[in-house]
C-alpha cells in the first residue's frame, strides 16, 4: 500500500530559510522536492568525498581478508586518514596476494633443484660451460642419457625426473626431443623462495590485523558518511527551491505522510511568521513514495524496490505478486532437504540478527524455504532422491505427484497469474480512472477463462455452444469499444484490433515462459539424483575411507546443485514478476523514494 501524502508549500524570506530547514530537519518527516540543482566546485567535491566514504564503507564490510580478531585498537580519528588508510592498506593487500600466488609458483619450481647456487653457476660459464635445464616422466628417463648425453640427475620428485644437460661453449646442441621439456633455469634457492614467502605472508597477516582494527571501527566512518551526506541534502535543497520577488522569497515545497501531518501542524502553529499552503496532490504531481504493507508483502518489498517504486498514482502490487514469487520459488528448487537446509539458516540469521531492516528479507527467506519444502513434499524429493522409491514411503508412493506431471501445471499457473494480474489491472484502472477505464481489461479476462473452460469442456462449455459465442462476442465488443474511452469509436475499434492482434501474440509467449519453473525444479532434481549415483558408485568398498569419499562427493555436488539452483529460483521468478506479471498488471514504476529531511536534534 502507498501511504497518503499531502502537499506543503512554504514561502520564506531567502534569509530565513537556514534556520526553517533546520526546524523542519528536526521533525524528521518532510520530504522537500529538489527542483534544480547545479553543484558548485566545492560541492562536487563533497560528493566525491561522500562515494569515497561509501567505497571505504563497502570495502571494509566486504572485507574478507580482515582479522576478526585485530590484536591492536585503530587509533585514526581523522575521516581523510582513516579513508587513506583503508584504501593503502586494501591495495597492498591485493599486491601481497598476487606476489604470494607467484612465490607459491616459484616455491613449486625451485623445489626439484633444491640449493641452487646462481653465483656457482655463473663461474661455471665464465670457463665455458653450458647448462639446460629438464624434466620428464620418472619411467621416461633413460640413464644412458648419463654418459652418451653428459646429463646429470638432479632429482626424481612426484612421478618426475630432473636433470641438467651439460655441455661446451661451440658444441652442437642436442636436440631437446631427445628428452623431455626443458624448463627455465631456478631464479634462485629453494630455501630462499621459502623465506620470501615467509615475509610476504607475515606481512599479509600485520595488514590483515590492521584492516581489522580499521573494520572494527566501521561506526566511525559511517557516522561521518551519514553527516555529510545530511549536509550535502541540506544544501541540495537549499540550492533547488525555487526563488521570486528577485530571490528575496524563497518557495520550498514539500511532502508529508498523511498520518504524521499533527506534528508539522503543531510546529506551524507556534511559527507565526511562516507563510504555508495545504493541499492534497493532483494527478499531474509527483509525490515520494512511502510504502506501508503487512509483514507479508513487506518481504517482498525488496523485489519491488529492485526494479522500480510504483508512482504515488498507482497502485503498490506488492503484495499481489508476493504468493506467487515465493511459490515459484519453491517450485525451482522443488526439495525438501534444500528447503529444510535454507530454513536453518535463515531461523539462525533470524535470532542471531537484531537490525529491523535486515528481518523483512530473512522473512522472505523462511517463506521461500517452506514453500520448497512443500513443493518437495507434493513431489517427494529429499536431496534428489525419489521418495516414491523408497521402502520406507511405499504405502503412500501414490500421493506423490511426479515432476514431470509439472509441465502443464507450470502452463496452469502462467494461465491463472496471466488473468489475476488482468483483473487486477482492470480494477486498479477502475478506481484511479473510472468504470470504462476497466472494461477493456475485463473482457480480455474474459475471453481467456471462456477460453480455457471451452478447452477443457468444463460445464458443457464447448467453443461450438451459443453461451461461448455469446461471451467472446461481449468480450471482444468490451476489448474493442473501450480499448481508449477518450477516442471516438472508430478509433477505438482501430485501436481495439491492434491491441487484440498484440494480446493474441504476446499471450503464448507470455504463457510458454513459465515453463522455466517446471525445467528448473527438474534439473536441479535430476543432477541432485546424479551426484547421490555418483556418490554411492564411486565411494569403493574400504571402510570408512568409503564413507569419507561419499561424503564428500554428496557435499561438493550437493553444494555445486544448491548454489546454481538458489541463483536460478531467485532470478526466474524475479522475470516473470518483472516481465510477465508487472506487463499484465500494467505497472508503470518510476516512482521516488519518501526521504525526510533529518537533523538530529540539539
Amino acid at each position: 500500500m502507498i501511504v497518503d501524502m499531502l502537499k506543503y508549500t512554504f514561502l520564506l524570506h531567502h534569509l530565513e530559510q537556514e534556520k526553517f530547514l533546520e526546524k523542519i530537519g528536526q521533525l524528521g518527516v518532510i520530504d522537500i522536492t529538489i527542483n534544480k540543482y547545479d553543484p558548485s566546485k566545492e560541492e562536487r567535491n563533497m560528493i566525491a568525498h561522500i562515494s569515497k566514504l561509501k567505497t571505504t564503507i563497502d570495502a571494509l564490510k566486504n572485507g574478507t581478508m580482515a582479522s576478526k580478531t585485530p590484536s591492536k585498537v585503530n587509533d585514526i580519528k581523522d575521516v581523510d586518514k582513516f579513508i587513506e588508510s583503508v584504501e593503502t592498506t586494501k591495495e597492498r593487500l591485493e599486491n601481497l596476494n598476487s606476489d604470494i600466488n607467484k612465490v607459491k609458483k616459484e616455491i613449486a619450481d625451485t623445489e626439484p633443484w633444491g640449493e641452487y647456487s646462481k653465483d656457482t653457476f655463473d663461474k661455471m660459464r665464465s670457463e665455458g660451460l653450458t647448462f639446460r635445464f629438464f624434466v620428464c616422466g620418472d619411467k621416461q628417463y633413460n640413464q644412458e642419457w648419463e654418459e652418451k648425453y653428459n646429463v646429470f640427475l638432479v632429482e626424481r620428485l612426484k612421478g618426475n625426473a630432473y636433470f641438467i644437460l651439460v655441455g661446451k661453449e661451440g658444441d652442437e646442441l642436442v636436440s631437446i626431443h631427445n628428452f623431455g621439456t626443458e624448463v627455465r633455469e631456478p631464479i634462485a634457492k629453494h630455501s630462499e623462495i621459502i623465506a620470501k614467502a615467509k615475509a610476504l605472508e607475515e606481512e599479509e597477516a600485520n595488514l590483515c590485523d590492521l584492516l581489522g582494527s580499521l573494520k572494527a571501527d566501521i561506526d566511525f566512518i559511517k557516522d561521518a558518511f551519514e553527516k555529510e551526506n545530511n549536509d550535502l541534502h541540506y544544501i541540495r535543497i537549499k540550492s533547488g527551491n525555487e526563488t521570486a520577488a528577485e530571490g528575496t522569497l524563497v518557495v520550498v515545497e514539500s511532502w508529508c505522510p498523511k498520518d504524521k501531518c499533527e506534528a508539522v501542524d503543531t510546529f506551524l502553529e507556534t511559527a507565526n511568521d511562516i507563510i504555508f499552503f495545504k493541499d492534497i496532490p493532483t494527478i499531474e504531481e509527483n509525490p515520494p513514495v512511502l510504502l506501508k504493507n503487512n509483514w507479508f508483502a513487506e518481504t517482498n518489498e525488496l523485489i519491488t524496490k529492485l526494479y522500480s517504486l510504483p508512482n504515488y498514482h498507482e497502485a503498490d502490487v506488492t503484495g499481489f505478486y508476493a504468493p506467487f514469487f515465493i511459490f515459484f520459488v519453491g517450485m525451482c528448487l522443488c526439495d525438501i532437504g534444500y528447503g529444510m537446509l535454507f530454513l536453518v539458516l535463515a531461523l539462525i540469521a533470524k535470532f542471531k540478527n537484531k537490525v529491523a531492516d535486515k528481518r523483512p528479507v530473512i522473512n522472505l527467506v523462511i517463506l521461500c524455504s517452506l514453500s520448497t519444502m512443500m513443493m518437495g513434499t507434493i513431489t517427494g524429493v529429499f536431496f534428489g532422491a525419489t521418495m516414491a522409491d523408497m521402502e520406507m514411503f511405499s504405502p503412500i508412493k501414490d500421493l506423490f505427484v511426479e515432476q514431470n506431471s509439472l509441465f502443464g501445471f507450470s502452463l496452469t499457473i502462467g494461465v491463472i497469474q496471466i488473468i489475476y494480474a488482468t483483473i487486477l489491472r482492470a480494477i486498479f484502472n477502475m478506481k484511479r480512472r473510472g468504470f470504462k477505464y476497466g472494461l477493456t481489461h475485463i473482457g480480455w479476462a474474459g475471453a481467456i477463462i471462456t477460453g480455457c473452460l471451452a478447452y477443457l469442456e468444463v460445464g458443457g462449455l464447448t467453443t461450438d455452444s451459443m453461451t461461448f459465442k455469446i461471451i467472446i462476442g461481449i468480450s471482444l465488443a468490451m476489448m474493442m469499444l473501450f480499448s481508449n474511452p477518450d477516442k471516438g469509436i472508430l478509433s477505438n475499434i482501430g485501436l481495439g484490433i491492434y491491441g487484440l492482434y498484440n494480446n493474441l501474440t504476446s499471450l503464448l509467449g507470455d504463457v510458454l515462459s513459465y515453463i522455466r519453473l517446471f525445467a528448473l525444479g527438474l534439473s536441479g532434481g535430476v543432477i541432485a539424483g546424479i551426484f547421490n549415483e555418483l556418490a554411492v558408485g564411486m565411494s569403493g568398498d574400504i571402510p570408512i575411507v568409503k564413507y569419507l569419499i561419499m561424503a564428500l562427493i554428496l557435499l561438493v555436488g550437493h553444494g555445486i546443485n544448491l548454489f546454481m539452483g538458489a541463483i536460478g529460483a531467485f532470478v526466474h521468478p524475479l522475470r516473470l514478476t518483472f516481465v510477465e506479471f508487472y506487463k499484465n498488471v500494467g505497472f508503470e514504476g518510476g516512482g521516488r523514494a519518501y526521504k525526510p529531511l533529518s537533523r538530529n536534534k540539539k
